[in-house]
């Protein structure tokens, strides 16, 4: 039978919030009584959770059937912080996709991530575009009280902590790692150098003895016109915090479950907040002032682990140009230091050097900007399914942070997740309260060919990634003897473009050079096994700005393409007759798509 279109809005949990579905279906039942189910007014009919929306009222009836899905999925914004046991980083991968994720390790050319799900995935290093803190923020401080002997000082300057011992690392307890902090009567101190804006993160555990029960108790200390301080004192299954000005009884109270909990507190100028496991115990619009200390102590016992301080600011992006021979580290002052960055941690940076290594802080840098390799990315095998762009939450403890994007292959969908294949990540699942917005691309299997980014012409220009040009001439080469291709699969060819004179039907006649591209001059052509597919500035209406690429998707004919190896070839026609001056253009991740009707 045909598709019929349905359009579901329902109400989330929260108050307020609505989330709308347009999703073409199978109607393997009458359409009546699928409408009936859509707008039912009875409380059993109000879906609690996206997944439950998902389960009830598609998933289920109708099987897990991806093709359906045709039309973008748009869910409820949820204000979420963005926890983490060591501090996370954002990882941009070729392509543009970006994600925040803790880095585990880098050995080789491997590196280790825990996203944000708690899955476990391993990269290849050449698919690693940059590898940044959060943006605006400078690390002031890290302590996993792992190390052996005395803890170990924060290494920061700015930074002082009152004398503690090694009894203190309790291997009982952790949140994290082998080891937390054992807190008791006698407190643990912090003192910084006045942060003007900051974020303050640690997980914190107490459990019930008696007699009496146990108490954490956490101070922040501001220097402002008048010295304050903020407290948080969580004990049982309560956790709450008194703000000095502000009623202690209209303050809201969480309810705890037993084990580890984290709390991430922002003090901004215009608005400051506390939060356990993402529910408010605090916030005002007032500045409290500079923070300059934490005061942490316990009445009975407490654990504290994974402390993170940092100093929030304006975002200052140094411009950085990527190397074929060398990785970059970029510290927070401007600095760029070249060399192979041989390995990584959630603390440092260890670079290779002909004497000896050097070792960075996190503390001191900005980024690492990979060496981009001249060689086609491999990563996991391509699966068949619904290839679609996701957008993830963002963060209300980081609004200076650009919220995650990627594009993968959706496997299978419940009501708890969605589980994806990524061509560099591999198989991982992600929860439906992380999703903003799923926008399908198309059903089928898609593989990357070349992910580098080029320029093409013969013109140095300081505005693109790469300033001198790489030629007018880029050649890619692909083997798909094991792609599964019917005679009825579809081949396209995907590629971003910046900066290519536009000469298509619609370009506006004032459009320069529009005369000599439509005479055959200055041309960008592509071409598959030898067959000519056109030219990329006849498929482009406008000029895309440096920075903000344009997609072209373009359809392989049947006859161009072979089962086996495959040559896809770009290649420039010059504007005079003497061949010179050519149309400079940055062109990068090419990538095809086998499209299952």
């Amino acid at each position: 039978m045909g598709n019929q279109w349905l359009m579901a809005v329902f109400r989330s949990g929260c108050a307020g919030v609505f989330l709308s579905v347009a999703v073409a279906v199978r109607a393997e039942r009458p359409v009546a009584e699928s409408l009936q189910v859509q707008t039912s007014a009875s409380k059993e009919s109000v879906p609690q959770s996206p997944g439950e929306f998902l389960q009830k009222q598609f998933i289920g009836p109708w099987g897990r059937q991806l093709q359906t899905l045709t039309t973008a999925v748009i869910f409820p914004r949820r204000p979420a912080s963005s926890r983490s046991f060591s501090p996370l980083r954002q990882i941009v991968l070729l392509g543009g996709d970006r994600f925040t994720a803790e880095v585990i390790g880098w050995e080789n050319e491997s590196i280790e991530l825990l996203l944000a799900g708690g899955q476990h995935v391993s990269v290849s290093r050449a698919a690693v575009v940059s590898i940044s803190v959060p943006t605006g923020e400078l690390e002031q401080l890290y302590e996993s009280f792992e190390g052996t002997g005395m803890l170990e000082p924060s290494g920061n300057p700015l930074v002082t902590r009152s004398a503690m011992d090694d009894t203190l690392r309790d291997p009982r307890q952790s949140a994290s790692g082998a080891r937390s902090l054992r807190l008791g009567a006698v407190p643990v101190t912090y003192t910084l150098q006045g942060l003007e804006e900051s974020r303050v993160q640690f997980w914190f555990r107490v459990d019930e003895v008696s007699p009496p029960a146990a108490e954490l108790q956490v101070q922040f200390d501001f220097q402002g016109d008048a010295d304050a301080a903020w407290s948080l004192r969580a004990a049982g299954r309560r956790a709450g915090m008194s703000i000095p000005g502000q009623v202690s009884e209209r303050m809201p109270v969480v309810i705890l479950k037993p084990g580890w909990h984290c709390l991430v507190a922002v003090f901004g100028n215009d608005r400051s907040f506390c939060s356990v496991d993402d529910s408010l115990v605090a916030t005002t619009s007032r500045s409290p002032g500079k923070l300059r200390g934490l005061r942490l102590s316990a009445q009975g016992e407490a654990w504290v682990d994974d402390l993170i301080v940092s100093q929030v600011q304006e975002p200052q992006l140094p411009i950085i140009r990527p190397s074929t021979q060398d990785d970059c580290v970029a510290f927070h002052d401007g600095t760029l230091l070249f060399g192979r960055v041989k390995r990584v941690t959630a603390e440092q940076i260890v670079l290779a050097g002909q004497a000896e290594d050097r070792t960075v802080s996190w503390r001191q840098v900005d980024r690492i900007v990979t060496r981009q390799v001249d060689r086609t990315v491999s990563g996991h095998p391509s699966q068949t399914g619904l290839w679609a762009s996701f957008e993830f939450q963002a963060s209300v403890d980081r609004p200076r942070q650009p919220s995650d994007r990627m594009e993968a292959t959706i496997t299978d969908i419940n009501r708890d997740f969605v589980k994806v294949s990524h061509p560099w990540l591999g198989e991982f699942a992600i929860g439906w309260n992380r999703i903003v917005k799923i926008e399908p691309q198309s059903f089928g299997r898609r593989l990357v060919v070349d992910g580098r980014q080029m320029h093409l012409g013969d013109a140095i220009r300081d505005d693109f990634q790469r300033p001198v040009p790489d030629g007018t001439e880029w050649i890619a080469s692909v083997d798909t003897t094991t792609t599964s291709i019917s005679s009825e699969t579809q081949v396209w060819l995907i590629l971003d473009v910046t900066e290519v004179e536009p000469a298509s039907l619609e370009t506006p006649p004032a459009s320069p050079f529009l005369k000599d591209l439509r005479s055959g001059k200055l041309l960008t052509e592509l071409t598959v096994n030898e067959h000519p597919l056109g030219s990329l500035n006849a498929r482009l209406r406008f000029n895309a700005p440096t920075g903000h690429p344009q997609r072209l998707r373009m359809l392989v004919p049947r006859a161009s393409w072979n089962p086996g190896p495959n040559v896809i070839k770009l290649y420039q026609i010059p504007l005079k007759e003497s061949g010179t001056v050519f149309d400079n253009c940055e062109v990068s991740n090419l990538r095809l798509e086998f499209v299952t009707p």
